[in-house]
């Protein structure tokens, strides 16, 4: 006798008792007929704006060689009633020994010719950075003086957001590559990466 049906009557039994025990009630289990695939349906994506609004504080460490330098840091994150699609994304950096204090008053704005989930922050001098809003995060790419840098602005579970930006300098770049059917195939790596990165907490 096969002891396959017997084998996955004990497993779902396992499943089903530890599922039924757990305290958390966001998740739901589906058992599909003559299948032994499990699904887990989690709490949904957090929406933006609804999910975004407010003020958010920590401390910002900034890795340069072999120094760490902290800054306090907060964002804000409004809706703009006044201006249809337009949203407040203010990032302030307290003053340190090292640093003066700098309030970064920009807006995040969504244009109707952009596709969803595609945003501009607008500096209000002009200049206009992408940011891409995917899953639960928002990116932004762009090229600034000498360097190359990358923001991320992530919502985590419990409500903070998670806050980083990496950074190379254009003048550190190795280059390689490799033959293949006659072609080159060649990539460009940054030696030198930098990172700052807050973990930013929701205020009440």
């Amino acid at each position: 006798m096969s002891l396959k049906p017997i084998y996955y009557s004990i497993l779902t039994m396992i499943l089903i008792l530890s599922f039924s025990c757990t305290e958390n009630k966001s998740s739901q289990v589906s058992l599909p007929n003559n299948s032994d695939t499990i699904k887990v349906v989690s709490n949904p994506t957090p929406k933006f704006p609804e999910d975004w609004i407010g003020t958010y504080k920590g401390d910002l460490q900034w890795f340069s060689k072999d120094k760490i330098t902290t800054i306090p840091m907060t964002i804000e994150i409004q809706i703009i009633d006044s201006l249809p699609n337009t949203y407040l994304w203010r990032s302030t950096y307290d003053s340190t020994a090292r640093f003066p204090k700098v309030v970064k008053d920009y807006y995040l704005v969504h244009p109707d010719s952009l596709a969803e989930g595609h945003y501009l922050i607008d500096e209000k001098d002009g200049i206009y950075l992408d940011m891409i809003l995917i899953d639960n995060s928002f990116y932004s790419n762009f090229e600034v003086g000498n360097s190359s840098l990358m923001t991320i602005d992530r919502l985590q579970a419990d409500g903070s957001i998670f806050h980083e930006i990496v950074s190379s300098p254009q003048n550190a770049v190795r280059e390689s590559g490799t033959m293949s059917d006659g072609q080159y195939f060649g990539v460009k790596s940054y030696s030198k990466i930098g990172t700052q990165k807050a973990i930013l907490k929701r205020q009440k």
